[in-house]
């Protein structure tokens, strides 16, 4: 289930969380762009979940929103990850 954060302090753990997922999976795939770690296009979702809940003109509509992507963001590199095949050396 998608948690989304509307605290101003989430949106640094969240990329706190992405960043430790990226370093991850470049140690397991030295072929993962990590310089582009926003994999998840715009959500219409996003929008309209943050629009109804603060509106648009309040400040917290941007941080919402920032959050919501970012917590798609880490989801999605969470499952790249778990899916990548172990490396086994012998």
């Amino acid at each position: 289930m998608l948690h989304l954060h509307n605290n101003p302090t989430d949106l640094g753990d969240c990329v706190t969380m992405m960043c430790d997922i990226l370093e991850d999976i470049q140690n397991l795939d030295n072929e993962f762009d990590g310089n582009n770690p926003c994999m998840v296009t715009a959500k219409e979702g996003c929008l309209y979940r943050c629009k109804n809940q603060f509106g648009e003109d309040n400040p917290m509509y941007a941080v919402c929103v920032a959050n919501c992507y970012m917590d798609l963001n880490i989801i999605y590199l969470n499952n790249y990850l778990e899916n990548l095949p172990i490396l086994v050396i012998d």
